[in-house]
């Protein structure tokens, strides 16, 4: 084996079967089996985080991960699932986009195994945790159906979204929560996905100003926390298949251009839910500083990518510049913050 990574955190060992039914989020169908995540990727230790599981070993394909180990778990190409076959394994698919899920669930149904019992994904267990958090600190009652809307639609709409299905599925879960008058604002829109799902799903969405703000060209020039292997990215954006997406709802205002440009057309409005998803230190300070004010008692502030590792694993470089920019921005106030390691998403809620 190569050398081990481990991460810079320590889990309790539970194993899977002491946990308690408040504390265990597999489906009942798949308890008491052996577990094997599909995925070494950022999905893992997002979950590992949040609800930390007991794994026999870890499958991966892309090139260079079989022989290391992640986490004290050895890695294996997925062949190594039929080479070593058990009736009461279970493996979960870890992935942050539904077309690598997809993908990878697909591959799984060509070595005969079934959703449900042979493997499931991630997504059922990012709800799971998740709900606890909502009702421990937000009081809020997730809705299992909305979660189930927002899940099909991003599994099987074109439309990318890179949210994640639970980040998105949060994301309408707030929006039908609020409690106080105001606008929507969503900042770093990509390709609509996020967006164009919320509105179908949580009626809230489309009863509000909605306020879409992107360059729709990729990223301005990167600063010192941003990693500048990605300074290309976000760049496949058809601007005029954007206008299209959201022709039909009115109340959509999609404004075009790098944020010092844009904001200014909002100052007079006050909003009710800014969603931050850009990725990068100096555009998330910016927004911080413009939208705080402006956000109403009871509002909610949600951030995509704030939570990142504290040391970066040998086969990824996350984006820090979030995580920076937030922790800048509230000082000795760290503590307002509710953090979803599952969606990397934190939460801020203006105080009233």
């Amino acid at each position: 084996m190569g050398r081990p990574w481990r991460p810079p955190w320590t889990v309790a060992a539970i194993s899977n079967s002491e946990r308690g039914a408040e504390m265990n989020p597999l489906p009942e169908s798949l308890q008491g089996k052996r577990l094997v995540a599909y995925g070494a990727g950022m999905a893992l230790l997002q979950m590992q985080t949040a609800m930390p599981l007991v794994f026999e070993f870890i499958v991966d394909d892309t090139p260079g991960l079989a022989g290391m180990e992640i986490m004290g778990l050895p890695v294996f190409p997925s062949a190594h699932l039929m080479d070593d076959h058990c009736d009461d394994r279970c493996v979960v698919i870890f992935a942050n986009t539904s077309a690598a899920i997809l993908g990878m669930a697909r591959s799984l149904n060509a070595k005969g195994l079934t959703w449900g019992e042979g493997y499931a994904d991630w997504t059922v267990l990012q709800y799971e945790s998740m709900k606890l958090r909502l009702r421990e600190r937000l009081q809020i009652d997730a809705n299992r159906a909305l979660f189930e809307r927002v899940r099909l639609l991003s599994f099987y709409t074109t439309i990318p979204s890179l949210s994640t299905v639970a980040g998105t599925w949060l994301f309408a879960e707030l929006l039908e929560n609020l409690r106080c008058d105001g606008a929507i604002a969503e900042c770093g829109v990509y390709q609509g996905g996020n967006a164009w799902i919320s509105l179908f799903c949580a009626p809230a969405a489309a009863a509000r100003p909605y306020h879409l703000l992107d360059s729709f060209a990729g990223f301005p020039a990167l600063s010192s926390p941003d990693p500048a292997s990605r300074q290309l990215e976000f760049r496949d954006v058809d601007f005029r298949g954007i206008e299209d997406l959201f022709r039909n709802f009115e109340n959509v205002r999609i404004h075009r251009g790098y944020f010092h440009k844009t904001l200014p057309l909002l100052t007079e409005e006050k909003f009710a839910m800014v969603y931050v998803d850009c990725d990068l230190y100096e555009p998330t300070l910016e927004l911080c500083e413009f939208f705080y004010p402006r956000l109403a008692d009871g509002g909610f502030f949600l951030f995509h990518d704030y939570w990142v590792p504290e040391n970066d694993p040998p086969h990824m470089r996350p984006f820090r510049g979030v995580h920076r920019a937030v922790n800048e921005f509230l000082g000795a106030d760290l503590d307002r913050l509710i953090v979803f390691p599952e969606t990397t998403h934190a939460l801020l809620i203006k105080s009233r």
